[in-house]
């Protein structure tokens, strides 16, 4: 295909896919997502669990509404 494709239905890929630029508007739904670089411009709610492997680095203020676990705390003021 060398021009638009408008499909009607479900579209289903039984291998690998490569596109260059995707833009999904609406709900989405995927089982599982890697990312190599991730910016959100907008608010974000996660659900589940959040594990970071590295450093996190907060600009603004933070709210926990829970208990805070760490094997050392250092803070300035």
């Amino acid at each position: 295909i060398r021009d638009s494709l408008d499909v009607a239905g479900a579209i289903k890929v039984g291998g690998a896919i490569n596109l260059p630029g995707i833009t999904v508007s609406g709900t989405s739904n995927f089982d599982k997502i890697e990312v190599n670089s991730l910016s959100i411009a907008g608010d974000t709610s996660i659900q589940g669990q959040l594990t970071v492997q590295k450093n996190l680095t907060v600009s603004g203020a933070a709210t926990f509404s829970g208990t805070i676990s760490a094997p050392s705390v250092n803070i300035d003021s």
